[in-house]
């Protein structure tokens, strides 16, 4: 019975590491770089300095 226990546990704590594997990798392009998500859908709440930092600059590579 315990062996099962923690059988389950290891089991259980191996599938959520799984789930939530490698966040620093990025398998799908967002849309960010393509253009696909258009300007005005991109907002900040805030920014240090509108002119340099504002959400106008959210892209890697302006289009």
């Amino acid at each position: 019975m315990k062996v099962r226990m923690i059988l389950g546990v290891v089991g259980v704590i191996l599938g959520v590491a799984q789930v939530f594997g490698d966040a620093g990798e990025c398998r799908a392009a967002l849309g960010m770089e393509e253009g696909r998500i258009p300007d005005h859908a991109i907002s900040a709440s805030s920014s240090y300095e509108a002119k340099s930092v504002g959400p106008q600059n959210a892209r890697y590579v302006h289009f």
